[in-house]
């Protein structure tokens, strides 16, 4: 009987596990997934648990056949909870435009959010936590209490590893939530079923538990009963705050997917469940293992220390993620988990003799760590962690496994002194010997070292309550060239040439097409670059910003914008930290613009803001004419993933389209009843001073050029992704998994080739309707251009570069593109220029003036700034094969053709070799045919 009801709680635990993660994400879509929202969800569902632990303590005593009544809180939690599941979706429509009167009063909102999340999950939460003194009653006897506690706690926290690992690297991808929700009240069924059969075959009654201790008993009797209620509460919002920390901290060496947090989830829980089964096979062995809960309260400070101490990634080898995740989390997590998992199941055994019975002691057990859960979790991640940091809060919640030493030393009066002197000491001696500046050396540190050389200097470093944010800057020529944001040490953007053009990209699209656009809204900030672009625009009144993290925008005022100010401080702008799907439903009046660049999608909670519903609530939030773009990171999904993004949006917007921004960075466009501008409208940014220079600098330098970046419309993507589900919220497994393989790189190459695009932008119904009939005849020659761009992004060293620069430079007046084809930029070029006024030419800047002079067509001044340029350091270029080329676009043809004789084919990078080869043909061709010299 003792295995079939293992074997039924693991069942249960799985399913709970399984439901608990899927109204966290449900609920997240309703209520908001931030912080303070997400605690909210998880206080309610604690609270339903410990409701239920209450209940249980108690009314379970009183309960003759414990099986049947367990099956039937089983039944009722899964009919239940899948009720809850079905019934969150389409909830979302109405919960969050419910409360949109109280946006402006966060008080108001929290306590709303609360009473919200509260209504929905108490009931079947509560069921859930009424289980646990139910089994525990049915097996234990009063000797046995503490080994019958630790086998079905531990068994049903295996359950909760076997239910994260099945959610979300098995059942979410393959089925969805809502099959998933199935899945698990057919294994809550399962579990009663199993029960059913074991009172069957046992006919388990169990008689009244006996008053062991009278009410109002003595009061040291009382004491000792809240010494060890307390030191559950204490032991449960240790572990919950530890676990917040953990994952904050792991976040630094793995991405944070929601299969990473998954598999971190399951080591914890692991860890807990492997603890209490050991305990329970100590208390089989040695009734009195009690003695020992002092000691072990105080091997979770050495555990919680010593891990942290010796965690050392770069010791790891494995190269698969999922095991990778696992092999980090164990290092770090396990320890203290094991020594949790034997510290609760102990306490459990001594509470049992200071109160009436089985079910009493096991449901106040499980109140007083469910409340400490409650708890713990909020406190780590809204306090703890903005205000000490990851080390220093880790550092605090090991300490406080003194107090609950404290808390259970009566307990350890068994101990001998030797042995207790010896375990404070060296419980003291870790504390003292804690490494602090660990963190900041060893761990942020190096991983930026790893990550960048010795190339960026740090700018700021904050630890706020949902990430880890580091800002880098890049210098060169002893003025800022650009910097890189990372959260929780993964890159998330930048200001770097190309993260810059398709971001502002994001925005100049829309107003070009949308000239008459007041009221814009920008869903996640990141470094500020498509803020930056809306206030620099003519005509906006009103610019919001919306996104999850104080720390990231607190980090506005230190972006250096060549100029430019800080987007936060202009009087237009107002900031919201919220969820960006929240807010767009409680949003008041409707946007002409709203333009996305959320994180990228396989980040943990990230998928919704890439499904036909995110897609479908953002235009209902367009005003009529009003337009949205979307960003579509190809370089980071598969091919599947982005055919079902692209499917998804092109279902909620019937006039989408695709465009280019920078490389394998793709924008996504639909609108709210657009209507077609004139090309005045359209030309307008650039008659306009601070954008016109901002398009020029973007490689935008013409009205032609936007409408180049052009890679499908509407019945082009449906026949792209024809046969392809849309992502939908049920479905965020259609993402896939990882990045594109080559032959997904393959298919995105091909779909933004310039020749087709260009053939489906003549033949494009949707252009028609857009763009105006003069501007669309003049563009298709553009898109050669725009395929030099997409070449010099993939490949700056191809065998043709050379021959498609002197095109460039001959056949048109773009002076961006001819930069990035030398491996400079704008903001090189200007600061090349500031030093060469402050100090004539050196050899480090004479490179950067020459691609500058070049761009600019003096080609004379190029030839002699090459002449001075020091040939080593650059990757890709020859100051020599250049002058070269600069004399013969000049006219010197035979200067240029003795200056490429001059160097030896053995003297240049391979991938330069074909350069000279061509460069000799041109220069002969030319020589021949003077008239051709420019051609």
């Amino acid at each position: 009987m003792g295995a079939g009801l293992c074997a039924a709680f693991l069942g249960s635990g799985a399913a709970a596990l399984l439901f608990a993660t899927l109204w966290f994400r449900l609920a997240g879509l309703a209520l908001g997934n931030g912080i303070r929202a997400s605690s909210l969800v998880v206080a309610a569902f604690m609270a339903g648990l410990a409701l239920g632990n209450a209940l249980a303590a108690r009314l379970a005593g009183r309960v003759a056949r414990p099986l049947v009544l367990f099956a039937r809180l089983e039944a009722a939690a899964a009919v239940l909870s899948l009720l809850l599941s079905l019934a969150l979706p389409p909830l979302t429509a109405r919960l969050a435009p419910a409360l949109a009167s109280l946006v402006d009063q966060p008080l108001l909102l929290g306590a709303a959010r609360a009473a919200v999340a509260f209504a929905l999950l108490a009931l079947p939460a509560t069921v859930m936590g009424a289980t646990l003194p139910l089994v525990v009653r049915a097996l234990a006897g009063d000797a046995s209490f503490g080994v019958a506690l630790g086998r079905l706690y531990g068994w049903n926290t295996i359950g909760g590893v076997l239910g994260a690992l099945a959610s979300e690297t098995l059942l979410v991808p393959r089925v969805g939530l809502a099959a998933t929700a199935a899945c698990a009240a057919a294994l809550q069924l399962a579990a009663a079923a199993l029960a059913l059969l074991l009172d069957r075959r046992y006919r388990v009654v169990v008689a009244p538990d006996a008053r062991i201790v009278a009410d109002g008993g003595e009061p040291g009797v009382s004491r000792r009963r809240i010494r060890l209620l307390a030191a559950a509460l204490l032991g449960g919002a240790l572990l919950l705050g530890l676990e917040v920390v953990w994952f904050r901290f792991l976040q630094l060496f793995v991405f944070g997917t929601q299969r990473a947090l998954a598999l971190m989830l399951a080591v914890v829980l692991a860890g807990i469940g492997l603890g209490s089964l050991l305990a329970a096979a100590w208390l089989r062995r040695r009734p009195e293992a009690t003695r020992a809960l002092p000691l072990a309260a105080l091997l979770g400070v050495v555990a919680t220390i010593s891990t942290y101490s010796g965690f050392d990634p770069a010791r790891l080898s494995v190269e698969n993620e999922a095991m990778r995740t696992l092999w980090l989390s164990a290092m770090l997590i396990l320890p203290t988990t094991l020594v949790a998992g034997v510290v609760f199941t102990l306490v459990g055994a001594a509470l049992r003799q200071q109160l009436p019975g089985d079910a009493a002691a096991a449901g106040w057990l499980a109140l007083a760590q469910t409340i400490g859960a409650s708890l713990g979790a909020p406190i780590a991640g809204l306090l703890l962690l903005p205000w000490l940091g990851v080390e220093s809060s880790l550092f605090a919640l090991a300490v406080l496994h003194v107090p609950l030493a404290l808390l259970v030393l009566p307990w350890g009066a068994g101990i001998s002194r030797p042995v207790s002197i010896a375990a404070a000491g060296v419980c003291a001696l870790v504390m003292l010997l804690f490494p602090f500046g660990l963190m900041a050396g060893r761990f942020l540190r190096g991983l930026v070292r790893a990550m960048t050389g010795d190339e960026a200097h740090v700018v700021a470093v904050r630890e706020g309550q949902t990430e880890t944010a580091v800002l880098l800057q890049f210098d060169w020529g002893g003025a800022p060239a650009y910097q890189q944001l990372l959260t929780n040490a993964h890159s998330m953007t930048s200001t770097l040439f190309h993260a810059r053009r398709y971001m502002k990209l994001s925005v100049y699209w829309p107003l070009a097409l949308n000239p008459r656009a007041k009221r814009a809204l920008v869903v996640s900030y990141g470094l500020g670059n498509a803020a930056e672009a809306l206030v620099q625009a003519p005509g906006l009144a009103q610019v919001d910003v919306v996104d999850l993290s104080r720390t990231i925008l607190g980090l506005s005022g230190l972006v250096e914008r060549a100029g430019a100010a800080d987007p936060l401080a202009d009087p237009r702008v107002r900031v919201r930290v919220e969820d960006a799907r929240f807010f767009l439903h409680v949003a008041g009046a409707p946007y002409d613009l709203i333009t996305a660049e959320p994180p990228p999608p396989h980040a943990a909670g990230v998928a919704s803001l890439y499904s036909r519903e995110y897609f479908e609530l953002t235009r209902r939030r367009l005003a009529p004419g009003g337009i949205a773009t979307h960003w579509l990171p190809v370089n980071q999904l598969p091919l599947g993933g982005a055919r079902a993004v692209v499917r998804a949006f092109c279902e909620a917007f019937p006039d989408c389209s695709l465009w280019s921004g920078a490389g394998y960075d793709w924008m996504l466009a639909g609108s709210n009843g657009a209507q077609m501008p004139s090309e005045d409208d359209v030309s307008r940014l650039w008659g306009h001073r601070p954008t016109a220079a901002d398009l020029r600098d973007l490689g935008v330098e013409q009205p032609e050029q936007l409408a180049a970046l052009f890679i499908a419309d509407a019945a082009q993507l449906a026949a792209w992704t024809s046969g392809m589900p849309p992502l939908v919220d049920d479905r965020p497994g259609r993402l896939g998994n990882g990045l594109p393989d080559a032959k997904d790189v393959a298919a995105y190459r091909a779909l933004q080739d310039p020749a087709a695009c260009a053939e489906r932008f003549s033949a494009s119904a949707g252009v028609a309707r857009l763009w105006p009939e003069t501007l669309r005849a003049r563009s298709p020659e553009w898109f050669a251009w725009q395929g030099v761009f997409n070449r010099e992004y993939e490949a700056a060293s191809r065998p043709e570069a050379l021959e498609e620069l002197w095109q460039v430079l001959a056949a048109s007046r773009l002076t961006t593109l001819p930069l990035l084809q030398l491996g400079s930029e704008p903001r090189i070029r200007t600061t090349a220029r500031t030093r060469h006024l402050q100090g004539g030419v050196h050899p480090a800047l004479a490179f950067h003036l020459g691609a500058a002079a070049l761009a600019d067509r003096d080609y004379d001044a190029a030839a002699r700034f090459f002449a001075a340029a020091r040939e080593a350091g650059n990757a890709y270029h020859s100051p020599r094969l250049l002058r070269a080329l600069a004399l013969g676009l000049g006219g010197h043809l035979g200067e240029a053709r003795a200056a490429l004789s001059a160097i030896p084919p053995a003297s240049l990078p391979p991938h330069a070799v074909p350069w000279r080869t061509w460069l000799e043909g041109r220069l002969a061709a030319n020589e021949a045919e003077p008239d051709a010299a420019v051609r």
